[in-house]
């Protein structure tokens, strides 16, 4: 029993560079993406629901075919309306390139990448878990460390022999142990870190993503009051789940870099702040363009 749907972004739209550089193939994070074929299950209503996302065609006319694994038509519509939150379809790139189009710098910025967006998580819990693990260590290894948590805690469902994975509840984190998730690959304070940030969820304790998109700068104080989380874990997890790309983490090293391969300043977080300050609007997706500018060749 599977329903397929035809997504149509508003153009331009890229998603795939995303997906190459922070999903991996052969490790569930808990998406996979192998072949041009994003894998991942959503717990929907409490059903466990396996969904495949191909993207069929990008830039100015783009496709994406998305397979549900369910006949339900109430279970199918909010799935796919989850995939197209995670997915950014709704986010509109031409707008971005109007609005810097009086930066020389940044308008070749946009226009080289241009459509390119993030992935979104589908939950602050997620986003967060993810950002604690991936402080201050390469991403192709936190992405692994994701990978074990996901295979350890996370809900796994299969479809034929292709297996789906989706992240982890906060109680099934929140009832393990520091040192069970030290077993995993990270350290000790970031395992600490994570089974604190499960029980405030398990407890409510957490913004919700209505009141993330309200006011994202009263969500990451509250984050930092969480002992582990630094401003710099609070705005990339907050970045994660905002729906206009308007927050980013300023101190983070690659946007730092890209910043200073754009404009030969210093690599400095002040710097990053200042420069985007007249975009406030736009600076967590500039800061992201950033990155991809770092590190592409």
């Amino acid at each position: 029993m599977w329903t397929k749907i035809l997504l149509k972004p508003k153009p331009p739209y890229r998603i795939t560079p995303h997906l190459e550089r922070y999903t991996l193939p052969d490790k569930p994070t808990p998406s996979t993406f192998s072949n041009g074929v994003l894998r991942r299950a959503l717990l929907v209503d409490g059903t466990l629901v396996p969904t495949e996302v191909r993207i069929l065609s990008e830039n100015c006319d783009p496709l994406i075919e998305v397979i549900i694994y369910s006949d339900d038509r109430t279970l199918v519509k909010k799935t796919v309306d989850k995939l197209s939150w995670m997915l950014s379809i709704d986010y509109d790139f031409s707008k971005l390139l109007k609005i810097v189009r009086e930066d020389v710098k940044l308008y070749r910025l946009t226009k080289k990448f241009k459509g390119l967006r993030p992935c979104r998580a589908p939950t602050l819990f997620e986003a967060l878990v993810k950002s604690i693990i991936e402080q201050q260590i390469n991403l192709r290894i936190a992405l692994r460390i994701i990978g074990e948590l996901v295979e350890a805690y996370g809900f796994k469902a299969y479809v034929g022999k292709k297996p789906f994975y989706e992240f982890p509840t906060p109680e099934r984190i929140a009832s393990s142990h520091p040192i069970k998730l030290r077993r995993l690959g990270m350290s000790l304070r970031k395992a600490e870190t994570i089974i604190a940030v499960a029980e405030k969820a398990v407890m409510g304790e957490l913004p919700s993503l209505k009141e993330v998109n309200e006011n994202p700068e009263k969500a990451i104080n509250e984050l930092t009051s969480v002992k582990g989380i630094g401003l710099w874990t609070a705005e990339l997890a907050i970045a994660k789940v905002h729906q206009s790309f308007s927050i980013g983490p300023a101190g983070d090293l690659a946007v730092k870099r890209g910043l200073s391969k754009l404009y030969g300043l210093p690599p400095d977080e002040k710097a990053v702040r200042e420069k985007l300050s007249k975009y406030r609007e736009l600076s967590g997706i500039l800061m992201y363009l950033m990155v991809m500018e770092y590190v592409s060749k």
